[in-house]
């Protein structure tokens, strides 16, 4: 154990790998038992060196299992030392299925025996606080497991998670128990924690959307029994080691909190720039850090989340009020209205009137203005009539249809489009859309959105609405404005869903926009793109990094195992 234990130490990078951190709204990534896979692989090898005898068994010792095994089951995943056997889970102790007392008898759940199912199995392997509780007379309806009995998840996406009862509890048919007999059972457990316990449950279960593994399945899966003598001492190591697993967790989260904190620190420096001399003073300063600094895909974010804050503070790029006003730019898109907008009867202001408002959300540069996004694009939502297609009017090619999941970042996505064929996509009314347009999700996804480009054609779903800006070369700029915590923030505010988020196309027209002349728009979208291109190849850099370390780690456990 001490080589395996000096391994942990000095491979702290490798094992302490993060790959699924949780985001944050100030850049903060989690670590712990769930999201660092390293130390996730390293559980996985201790525990198939336990329970293969390799901890405390040299290697010359070890052999086939298989004269411990009858013809029909010779098939043991691997060899195990002298003096272990292979046995089914019922010749190792009682198995039981649990039952759901009738639901209609309220009688039966008022009562203080806990009643659990796959929610309170947690996946550190922990029994979580019940909300129901059941009668005793309820009891002669259901299974109960005593203390020191381990459950199993046989059921649904969470099939293969697991548990010993540290109190008595009642339990649902979706989880399998078995209360050992002359074993250790936290030895038992690790066998059913152990990878090739978990294939093998997956490997017998039946069901193709749902995975469910019977009964009689279950314990008949067998699992390698050393002597108890042995079994205790192979229980002892393990927890030593999982304790240095856990030690691992506590070091990296210690890390990952001082790293973000570095990161908030010059992130802060950007933020308090206050003027675009002093933001690029600032970038230069946090630019020659990039490599320690952004170092998680959270991080990364992060960043870009505040470079686009401050473009619409207009502190990324100079200010050149010389080749044009934004009067001139607001009378370009009263002018591109006019039309359409006379057509509704819709009465337009003077260009001039839309300056007044310089107070608006957040300080702007002197030669901005706050505009309504109503001043700036009009509003069409899909038809919703009874010419609106339903599904079974889809065809296999077509005239794309459109829904908030085909709505990405890059823009519109077709590798799962729907379609609708020429005749019911000419009898739609409204919400065609066409090159410049912005796809604005307002049920569910709030804010989710796209631009249409390279002269894309369809029509909207019901959840989305067409914003068609009156001048299209502020499409780009509007784009930057629907990433910015500005309009989440006005999102939120307009919110009047309850159970859904819920956004009317009305409100739309009601938000701010912080809105320079038109060769400012250019020079920021032009900045904007440069500083997010740097992110993105961070991004890369990052992704590419952690793939490797984590093809190391994989290997690392490979090479073990062998």
């Amino acid at each position: 154990m001490e080589i395996l234990e000096k391994m942990l130490v000095d491979s702290f990078d490798l094992w302490s790998t993060s790959m699924s951190e949780r985001a944050s709204t100030r850049g903060r990534s989690s670590a712990n038992s769930g999201n660092i896979y390293g130390v996730q692989k390293l559980r996985e090898l201790i525990l198939q060196l336990a329970v293969s005898g390799r901890l405390t068994t040299a290697a010359n010792s070890l052999r086939s299992a298989n004269e411990n095994l009858s013809d029909q089951s010779k098939a043991e995943p691997f060899i195990v030392p002298s003096g272990w056997v292979w046995k089914s889970l019922r010749e190792v102790g009682r198995v039981s299925t649990g039952k759901t007392p009738d639901t209609r008898n309220s009688n039966f759940y008022i009562g203080t025996t806990p009643f659990i199912g796959p929610g309170q199995l947690s996946m550190n392997h922990r029994i979580l606080k019940s909300d129901k509780f059941i009668s005793k007379e309820a009891e002669l309806n259901t299974s109960i497991a005593l203390p020191g009995s381990i459950l199993m998840v046989c059921i649904g996406g969470s099939i293969g998670k697991s548990a010993i009862a540290t109190h008595r509890v009642a339990f649902n048919q979706q989880i399998n128990a078995i209360q050992t007999t002359d074993c250790n059972v936290e030895f038992i457990h690790m066998c059913l924690r152990a990878k090739f316990f978990l294939e093998r449950v997956h490997q017998l279960s039946s069901g193709s959307a749902t995975p469910i593994i019977n009964k009689s399945r279950w314990e008949n899966i067998q699992i390698p029994i050393p002597p108890i003598g042995q079994q205790n001492k192979i229980v002892e190591k393990v927890n030593a080691l999982m304790q240095l697993c856990d030690q691992l967790e506590r070091d990296a989260l210690k890390k990952e909190i001082f790293h973000d904190n570095l990161v908030i620190h010059f992130m802060s420096l950007l933020l308090r720039a206050e003027s675009i001399g002093s933001f690029q003073d600032n970038w230069s300063e946090v630019s020659q850090l990039f490599d320690e600094l952004f170092i998680s895909e959270q991080n990364i974010n992060y960043l870009r989340g505040i470079i686009i804050d401050l473009a619409l503070e207009g502190k990324i790029s100079l200010q050149d009020s010389s080749k044009d006003t934004l009067v001139d730019f607001l009378e370009l898109c009263r002018k591109n209205a006019c039309h359409s907008s006379t057509k509704r009867g819709r009465k337009l202001n003077n260009a001039s009137d839309f300056q007044s408002d310089k107070k608006g959300l957040h300080q702007i540069p002197e030669s901005w203005s706050w505009i309504r996004l109503s001043e700036l694009a009009s509003f069409e939502n899909g038809d919703r009539s009874k010419n609106y297609p339903s599904r079974d009017q889809f065809v296999a090619a077509g005239m794309a249809f459109i829904n908030a999941g085909h709505l990405q970042e890059e823009g519109i996505d077709y590798s799962n489009m729907n379609f609708i064929d020429v005749e019911t996509y000419d009898n739609l009314r409204s919400g065609k859309i066409k090159e410049g347009d912005i796809l604005f999700c307002l049920r569910g996804s709030l804010g989710k959105f796209a631009i249409v480009k390279n002269g894309e054609t369809g029509a909207i779903a019901s959840s989305l609405v067409i914003i068609r800006p009156f001048a299209p070369e502020i499409v780009d700029y509007l784009g930057i404005y629907f990433s910015s915590t500005l309009a989440k923030d006005q999102i939120l505010k307009f919110d009047n869903g309850t159970a859904q988020p819920n956004l009317a196309g009305a409100d739309l027209g009601h938000f701010q926009v912080p809105l320079p002349p038109l060769s400012e728009q250019k020079a920021i979208v032009a900045s904007l793109k440069r500083l997010l291109a740097l992110c993105d190849q961070l991004s890369e850099s990052f992704s590419k990094a952690r793939q490797l370390e984590c093809m190391l780690a994989d290997s690392f456990v490979d090479q073990a195992l062998s």
